[in-house]
């Protein structure tokens, strides 16, 4: 088994770099060969960007323009390859001047954000049922199933040269959903459930990113000086991650609490660090709602239904439903 956020992290530069060839019935009744092209989310940032009010808030220039470190993290990857890039794609499609190939690209995009969701649930329920604990009934092994079979034909050509290539990837992610498949079989004989994510490395990582932090990130630590700063970093409970860290947060906690332990004695141990933190600033345009567009509509009708079902689902109120 391999790591999933890695692996949807490769899936993400391959389709920057490549595009990536896949079936599906997108328009169609039959399957029939479609191609997932990075420069349609491109086109989406720039066109929804501009607009009052954004389908995708949270797509940035960070998530287009990918190199480097940002390679690594594992948040813009999700962002893009998410339910929320899908439904904007299709909602340009519909909407606007935009290429109508862009729905094999949304197609691709919600496929994947059902693969990554369904392993990587962190609770038993959650309004997405792909997020939610694996059960004999759940719906994770069916939808494991369907989509080996849909990995199984992805094929990328070279942008250069046009030539197949060998994507990694995908012989990761195929493996990777045998083996859910293989273990929550077994598994479901002997427990209720199974909280996906913690397949994952990322409390591994977490761990060695903390540790890193504390010897001012050399990357080779000798033995001496590995068990030293593991050390501080057990007695403090020194795990909270950066803002900027490549990986989410994993629920872990310390199986000890030291808050009993006198503080002093700990600070003598080891001194203080502020974790860093990173502050947003957005400028908000002023909304004037005769100057919508179609597409700023759709998505302003949408927000108020969200909110509107979320008010009605705390608050038990006839005159509100009939209102809405």
């Amino acid at each position: 088994m391999y790591d999933p956020p890695h692996l949807l992290k490769s899936v993400r530069n391959n389709l920057k770099n490549h595009g990536i060839f896949f079936e599906d019935k997108v328009a169609s009744v039959k399957l029939r060969t479609c191609f997932a092209d990075w420069s349609h989310i491109q086109k989406l940032y720039e066109l929804d960007s501009k607009k009052k009010i954004c389908a995708c808030r949270k797509l940035t220039k960070r998530h287009i323009e990918v190199s480097g470190l940002k390679n690594m993290n594992v948040k813009l990857a999700a962002q893009v390859l998410s339910h929320s890039v899908a439904a904007a794609l299709n909602l340009y499609v519909g909407k606007e001047n935009f290429d109508s190939k862009a729905s094999e690209t949304a197609q691709f995009v919600y496929n994947m954000d059902k693969i990554f969701d369904s392993v990587n649930a962190r609770s038993r329920k959650h309004e997405k049922k792909e997020m939610c604990a694996a059960t004999g009934n759940s719906g994770h092994l069916e939808l494991w199933k369907e989509k080996l079979a849909w990995i199984e034909k992805w094929h990328i050509r070279s942008s250069k040269t046009g030539r197949k290539i060998y994507a990694a990837c995908k012989i990761g992610w195929l493996i990777t959903l045998k083996a859910f498949i293989g273990i929550s079989e077994y598994l479901l004989q002997k427990i209720k459930f199974i909280i996906t994510s913690r397949f994952s490395q990322d409390a591994l990582e977490n761990t060695f990113s903390s540790i890193r932090r504390r010897r001012g990130f050399r990357d080779n630590p000798d033995c001496n000086e590995f068990r030293h700063t593991i050390q501080k970093v057990i007695i403090t409970n020194f795990l909270k991650q950066s803002s900027n860290k490549n990986c989410q947060d994993d629920d872990a906690y310390s199986l000890i609490d030291f808050s009993c332990f006198n503080k002093k004695e700990l600070l003598d141990i080891i001194s203080s660090e502020d974790s860093a933190t990173e502050s947003e600033q957005h400028d908000e345009d002023s909304l004037h709602l005769n100057t919508l567009d179609s597409v700023e509509e759709n998505v302003l009708s949408y927000i108020s239904g969200y909110l509107a079902k979320k008010y009605l689902s705390l608050n038990d109120c006839i005159e509100c439903e009939k209102l809405m």
